[in-house]
């Protein structure tokens, strides 16, 4: 099988974020799933059918792409990420915090240098702080997890870095700690 051309990786990863984007995560899976039976070594597919089974909330599909995704490939960012949130879906707390702080001890500057640019690395950062305190919580350092979610809330995001966590997400998240201490 030949390799796909830059050009046809960058339309697959355009179409792919675009169903994402739009919900449409049963066609994501599917062209992930088509994809996979081809490159069955890739871990972008692989780390990325992580991400699309977290969004159809299939955690423990979603744990067992992500721990293939590591095991080809435990150095980059996204696949961290991914792994790292299939761990908290999965209640796997503790072991998350571990992944989380990979993230969280990197310079943005350095995971931009490795991925998607400066825009993305802040966003992967914001996201990967975000599941940091769901973690802190679910340990019982509640207040610490609160705390992180209001400063996670006043951080200045730049113009067009779109991280997953939402202010209105992280917002329904304080409420929902604050309610539990």
């Amino acid at each position: 099988m030949k390799d796909p051309t830059l050009e046809e990786m960058q339309e697959f990863s355009d179409r792919l974020n675009e169903l994402i984007n739009n919900e449409k995560y049963v066609e994501a899976r599917k062209m992930l799933s088509e994809e996979f039976e081809i490159y069955p070594e890739e871990y972008f597919l692989v780390s990325m059918l992580s991400k699309v089974s977290l969004l159809l909330h299939e955690y423990p599909e979603a744990l067992s792409y992500s721990k293939e995704a590591v095991r080809l490939c435990d150095t980059d960012f996204l696949v961290i990420f991914n792994y790292a949130w299939a761990l908290v879906s999965n209640k796997k707390y503790r072991e998350a915090l571990k992944w989380c702080d990979k993230i969280n001890s990197t310079q943005a500057r350095v995971i931009a240098m490795d991925s998607e640019g400066a825009r993305w690395a802040r966003a992967l950062k914001y996201d990967a702080s975000y599941l940091t305190a769901v973690c802190h919580f679910h340990i019982g350092e509640k207040e610490k997890a609160v705390k992180e979610l209001y400063f996670l809330l006043k951080k200045k995001l730049f113009k067009g870095c779109c991280p997953h966590f939402k202010k209105e997400e992280i917002e329904k998240t304080i409420e929902e700690f604050k309610e539990k201490m």
